[in-house]
């Protein structure tokens, strides 16, 4: 924003922007506007270099993103190795074909096509960091994943329910004789087979996909105590369920009785032949698919001590980590009019 601007052109300014911010309802959408005015506002002169490349359209690439690619492209192609000439080239698509499905082999041999060795060289490798990449992902989620004895039975027992029948007597005498570090990787593994080919089923017919349950704000305000609510973040997903929930229901969600026979912390839910079970483990199986890294789970009682966990992703509160959303909009806000002063 230019400093030589009138008053006039100040309020007219501010009035247009408080006006955008009052039509639009959305707090993200409002957060996401004042975020852009004030980095504007900080960085002027960013701004005036990109009207001189040409006018941003919605659709286009980012600006950003652009100039990351597009001059920064030669410097992101000198990261890769050099191409070592057709042995290495054969080599590294021998090497991508074992761990990748024959979908993905498909695409691949598709886009090689009737191109020029180095260039193939260059998708393959882009493909091999990728993957490298989500491999050391998996590992450091593998690794912060710390589950306990009954949370590893708990779960072998409830996969093994998904296991076909003439499979399940084989896994469960390497099961018996396995270490607790041998069972966490088993556990790990055969999770993620089991949630791959849940992917592959999802696209049969005659496969229902979960209803989305109501969603609300992110608040402590919003808890009914009778209520049983699911949060996550993408790392981690964590079922809350009031004190007063009715028994009908906890029966038919976890099989007891009331909410304190609920195994607090634990990272795997009953497996019940009942509407309300099967519609929440199909829900939570549906999240985890969508997820790059397996998403943990656990259920917290009202008043569990690892309650705090749940509270402290409830962005719309105010809590000891800092401001609440809406705080944080008012106070950026408050910086964008504090620069017109």
């Amino acid at each position: 924003m230019p400093s030589d601007l009138s008053k006039t052109e100040l309020d007219n300014f501010l009035g247009e922007l408080d006006a955008e911010l009052q039509e639009t309802a959305d707090l993200q959408e409002r957060g996401h506007i004042l975020l852009d005015v004030l980095d504007y506002l900080q960085n002027p002169d960013d701004g005036e270099e990109g009207d001189e490349g040409g006018e941003y359209v919605e659709g286009d690439e980012d600006p950003a993103q652009a100039q990351a690619g597009g001059a920064g492209g030669a410097a992101n192609d000198d990261e890769l190795e050099p191409y070592p000439g057709e042995e290495g080239l054969q080599e590294l698509w021998k090497e991508l074909q074992e761990v990748c499905s024959e979908e993905d082999i498909k695409r691949l041999e598709e886009e090689l096509e009737g191109k020029q060795p180095e260039e193939q060289w260059k998708i393959l490798m882009e493909v091999y960091e990728y993957l490298s990449e989500e491999q050391e992902q998996e590992r450091q989620d593998f690794e912060e994943w710390q589950p306990t004895k009954a949370d590893l039975e708990n779960s072998w027992k409830e996969m093994m329910s998904r296991v076909p029948a003439e499979d399940v007597e084989e896994v469960q005498a390497d099961w018996k004789k396995a270490s607790f570090a041998e069972k966490k990787q088993m556990v790990w593994d055969v999770r993620k087979l089991l949630d791959d080919e849940g992917d592959d089923e999802g696209t049969d017919e005659g496969t229902v996909f979960p209803p989305l349950p109501t969603v609300t704000w992110l608040s402590a305000e919003k808890l009914e105590q009778d209520g049983i609510y699911v949060l996550e973040d993408a790392r981690e997903l964590l079922v809350w369920v009031g004190r007063q929930c009715p028994e009908v229901v906890l029966r038919e969600t976890f099989g007891v009785d009331h909410v304190d026979h609920i195994q607090s912390n634990t990272s795997a839910l009953a497996q019940l032949d009942t509407k309300r079970s099967k519609s929440l483990n199909a829900f939570v199986n549906c999240m985890r698919r969508m997820r790059s890294g397996y998403l943990r789970m656990r259920i917290l009682r009202r008043g569990d001590p690892g309650e705090a966990a749940f509270y402290a992703k409830l962005t719309e509160d105010r809590n000891v980590a800092g401001m609440s959303y809406v705080d944080f909009l008012c106070h950026v806000h408050r910086l964008i009019q504090n620069k017109f002063q």
